[in-house]
């Protein structure tokens, strides 16, 4: 339910756990817990343009995608300077999910093991609670993950918060959800640019040039 949802995240320490994600400008929000960037735009693949341009039968304008198509987009994004981009994974088996057994492994609610189930659980990120982040209430509400149930090449998990619920579980990899990336370390912290370093004015050029000497002639006089 959405609101045992919003309640767990209060329960959590919204404002502690959002502590945890660092705004690095250009777009980029670290999560200090996991080592890794989000894009702050959750539905990027739209705003971009990138899923306007190539609609078809895989990618639908509103971000939507197919698994494969998810997987593409992130692999070939170019943003802020970097690549190197995926889609987020989850962990399996995760003992926190709070169904276990079968062929999805671990999936439910509840679940903190995964990069993006623990935006929800843990860092308490959801609909009305966004945090840094932009779009976290796009169509849908459901954002496809990096990695394919067990033994299959056909079904893969999913994200299903609509930022209301935190829920795991697994589709058909032709389904078509949102596509959210995410990257490897801070890499906001690498795109800074080192301070500027500021030449000295003349006349303290000048003047150490002074120093200098005088400092040279003494030195001559006690010889």
């Amino acid at each position: 339910m959405p609101g045992a949802g919003v309640a767990l995240a209060a329960l959590l320490g919204v404002g502690a756990a959002q502590a945890e994600l660092q705004d690095r400008g250009n777009g980029l929000i670290y999560d200090t817990v996991r080592n890794i960037t989000w894009l702050q735009d959750a539905n990027y693949a739209a705003t971009s343009g990138y899923a306007a341009a190539n609609a078809g039968a895989d990618i639908n304008a509103n971000g939507q995608m197919s698994w494969d198509a998810a997987v593409a987009w992130a692999e070939q994004l170019e943003f802020a300077g970097f690549d190197g981009w995926r889609l987020p994974t989850v962990l399996q088996p995760d003992p926190t999910c709070s169904m276990q057994g079968g062929l999805l492994i671990s999936f439910g609610s509840g679940c903190t093991g995964g990069e993006m189930t623990h935006l929800f659980n843990v860092e308490g990120i959801f609909l009305n609670n966004p945090g840094p982040f932009i779009n976290v209430d796009a169509p849908a509400g459901f954002w496809w993950t990096g990695t394919l149930v067990p033994g299959t090449t056909t079904f893969a998990y999913w994200n299903g918060f609509q930022f209301g619920q935190g829920n795991q579980d697994a589709l058909a990899t032709s389904i078509q959800l949102l596509a959210w990336a995410v990257h490897d370390g801070d890499i906001g912290a690498a795109a800074e640019p080192e301070p500027a370093r500021v030449p000295l004015p003349l006349w303290a050029l000048a003047a150490l040039v002074m120093v200098l000497i005088a400092a040279r002639r003494v030195l001559r006089a006690r010889r």
